[in-house]
């Protein structure tokens, strides 16, 4: 209004026990009623500050979901370190670098309440507690809230959290022109996370999903291997060269369709210091995975990523091509095939289309001639097919027949 009129109105702000009913209010999810106790005592009463907090919350817990259901991660403790990350940043970044940290804060003030003698190790970490409590007071109320019994840092193995702490460390408020009216519902179609409304608002320019992940590919490197041995074992390797466009990148977004079915092992990251976050989660016929990549990366700094993908394809409904949709400029895209010899392979060709979908017209098409290398002691028809510079919005695939 102040921008129309000048005149600066102030709303009203939240009252702190209705916290707790505001947040869950905002949404049915299960983890967001569960956890709503920790958001209304760690969260201040700004509705605007609110949503944002909860955006991060549901955005990593579906990353993190199998984990969650097979009781590696709590929603509890998320929500707690999610808060912690948002509110007190000091803490957040000595909890990195210190993961026993939150035990250590959350066992003392228990040994406070109950009136312990403590010793002179505890006496340094109070005037450590001391000081962060001062700018946020509700710092013990957030330690020693509990959902259940088991809602707590103390004997918690904290290992499978450390992986959270990449995606935490980049997830920061959308810019304010990118901000949803409402929370969940008018602009995030059909959606119960952050997840599915920033890739469909960065769909829009290939540069805005560069900035939003901060960085942009270079290269894209596919080889697609059927096994000699067993015909329904198939293997992906990928290897891409990613580039920062801003400084603290350290978390990579992959994703895969594939026309196979059977099982899907989740992709193994090969490249040294790397871990994968959890499981792929799949939107549509795309399967999204994130990758930790182990430090930041400055502006201008590179780094390869390579990721191998073991695929059974037991109901045997495997397409028999390899596709890449260019939606981001590349300097190179290499697509390879490996198939069996004793596999007749037949009508092969590399194929350039104008767009993806039905309606793509080929504008490139030429026979592809095999070469015969030998992998693992079998023999293999290799087709490969390299572009230099891909053009942006074009197809390019590989496709064979087997008689």
């Amino acid at each position: 209004m102040d921008k129309i009129i000048q005149l600066a109105i102030y709303l009203p702000q939240l009252d702190q026990p209705k916290i707790k009913d505001f947040v869950a209010s905002l949404s049915s999810d299960e983890d967001i009623t569960k956890c709503a106790s920790i958001f209304g005592v760690g969260l201040p009463p700004n509705p605007r500050k609110i949503k944002q907090v909860l955006r991060t919350f549901l955005f990593v817990r579906d990353i993190m979901i199998d984990d969650i259901r097979e009781g590696r991660i709590k929603s509890s403790i998320l929500a707690k370190i999610v808060v912690i990350q948002n509110q007190i940043p000091d803490l957040f970044k000595e909890f990195i670098e210190r993961p026993s940290l939150l035990q250590e804060l959350e066992k003392l003030y228990h040994v406070k309440d109950a009136q312990v003698d403590i010793n002179e190790e505890d006496e340094r970490l109070i005037e450590k507690a001391e000081a962060y409590s001062n700018n946020y007071p509700q710092l013990r109320r957030i330690l020693l809230i509990q959902t259940d019994e088991a809602d707590t840092f103390i004997n918690t193995d904290l290992s499978p959290y450390i992986a959270l702490i990449g995606v935490l460390a980049v997830v920061s408020p959308l810019p304010e022109e990118r901000k949803p009216d409402s929370f969940l519902e008018a602009d995030v179609p059909n959606s119960t996370s952050l997840f599915e409304w920033l890739p469909i608002k960065a769909r829009s320019a290939s540069r805005s999903r560069k900035v939003l992940r901060g960085y942009k590919i270079l290269q894209a490197e596919y080889v697609y291997q059927i096994h000699a041995e067993d015909q329904d074992h198939h293997t992906q390797y990928t290897a891409l060269l990613i580039e920062a466009i801003n400084d603290g990148v350290n978390i990579f977004e992959g994703k895969y369709a594939w026309t196979g079915r059977g099982k899907e092992t989740d992709p193994e990251i090969l490249t040294p210091g790397c871990l994968l976050m959890g499981s792929p989660i799949k939107r549509n016929i795309w399967n999204y995975y994130y990758v930790y990549l182990g430090h930041e990366l400055g502006k201008g700094e590179r780094m390869e990523i390579r990721i191998k993908q073991d695929l059974l394809d037991l109901d045997h409904e495997f397409e028999t091509y390899m596709a890449k949709t260019i939606t981001e400029p590349l300097d190179k895209l290499f697509l390879q095939a490996l198939i069996p010899v004793k596999s007749i392979l037949s009508n092969a060709f590399s194929y350039e289309l104008d767009s993806s979908g039905l309606n793509g017209q080929i504008i490139y098409k030429v026979a592809s001639t095999p070469k015969i290398v030998t992998l693992d002691g079998s023999s293999y028809s290799e087709i490969s097919y390299e572009i230099q510079k891909p053009r942006l919005g074009h197809r390019y695939e590989i496709r064979w027949e087997l008689l």
